[in-house]
């Protein structure tokens, strides 16, 4: 799995196209002052570099969520399925951009 986070001051997105069947409707939704995470889901190991299929991806996302939840976030998913129109307005702050590989 691949993680890159950012801290925004500002997070608005609006799904633009459908990319999966399996997506739910969408709608565009806006935030400030968030912790974004952007997850790259990978079924085998790192070095193979094979990404996951989107049923395990929504699973794995749900799954994250609800014990993120569980813990006392606040925790909001962007549409699944879809190409999104982002605007993402991030401060050059000390760690509010880390990437690691889980």
């Amino acid at each position: 799995m691949k993680l890159l986070l950012i801290y925004s001051a500002h997070f608005p997105y609006h799904p633009n196209v459908q990319s999966l069947e399996m997506a739910d409707p969408a709608h565009a939704a806006s935030f400030a002052e968030v912790q974004t995470a952007f997850i790259q889901a990978e079924e085998e190991d790192v070095e193979r570099e094979s990404k996951a299929d989107p049923a395990f991806t929504k699973r794995l996302f749900d799954h994250l969520q609800e014990r993120l939840i569980n813990t006392g976030y606040e925790v909001s998913q962007t549409p699944f399925g879809y190409f999104l129109d982002l605007n993402m307005q991030a401060p050059g702050l000390s760690l509010a951009r880390v990437f690691k590989n889980i």
